[in-house]
């Protein structure tokens, strides 16, 4: 979109309308962020049944303070027929907004809010129920913050990628030399240190010129992916 305001606010934000056409509109798919962490076998959300529904999506407990998402997605690509084109052109000529796609998803007819919630925790926790972990809080994300209460339970499954060949120490050391990652979650892959806030001061020092790659994204702190 040619306005600021009508803008995606991350790199990937608008790609989840581009799903059902890729598959023909056909058949079923599941979308998810890409700052989750899934603990359960993501089959029971492949297998949910749509009802009617064009779309299901989770519901977001009452309590949690927190509004929505549409960050947690099962589609029936059978009936969503996006076009990204005219979806563009819509929020051009004013017929859309941002918040009216993004955070409505308006131009779904027919959704079913009746995923668990255990499928998208926002920064909270549960051993025995959390199915998906969502670490929605961009300046708190564990790969660039050390201050995330639940950051653990990031580096421990980093660590463990590490040690099964999935990844390499390497591949680290590449991201922070990027710019990607604090160079401070080197230091807790080589020494094993799950817990960021168990860093010592002098591994904590590491970041003291790191600038996390969301702030390039300033221009819309007044979005969820800022939470003050």
């Amino acid at each position: 979109p040619r306005d600021t305001k009508q803008q995606p606010r991350t790199p990937f934000t608008f790609q989840r309308f581009l799903i059902p056409a890729l598959t023909g509109n056909r058949g079923r798919a599941v979308y998810l962020d890409s700052d989750m962490q899934v603990f359960k076998d993501i089959r029971a959300l492949w297998t949910l049944p749509f009802m009617g529904a064009d779309l299901l999506v989770v519901r977001e407990p009452e309590h949690s303070g927190r509004r929505p998402q549409f960050s947690v997605m099962v589609l029936n690509c059978d009936d969503l027929h996006w076009d990204i084109r005219e979806i563009v052109r819509a929020l051009d000529e004013g017929q859309l907004t941002y918040e009216e796609l993004v955070y409505g998803m308006s131009i779904v007819k027919n959704i079913g809010a009746n995923i668990d919630p255990a499928w998208n925790a926002l920064e909270r926790f549960s051993e025995r129920e959390t199915a998906l972990l969502h670490f929605t809080d961009m300046s708190t994300q564990p790969w660039v913050s050390k201050e995330n209460p639940l950051g653990y339970l990031w580096t421990r499954d980093l660590i463990e990628a590490i040690d099964a060949g999935a990844i390499s120490t390497d591949f680290v050391k590449q991201e922070v030399s990027f710019g990607h990652v604090r160079p401070s979650l080197l230091y807790q892959v080589e020494n094993r240190v799950e817990d960021a806030l168990l860093l010592p001061r002098r591994a904590r020092g590491m970041d003291g010129h790191f600038v996390p790659p969301y702030r390039a994204l300033i221009k819309h702190a007044g979005s969820y992916w800022c939470h003050p």
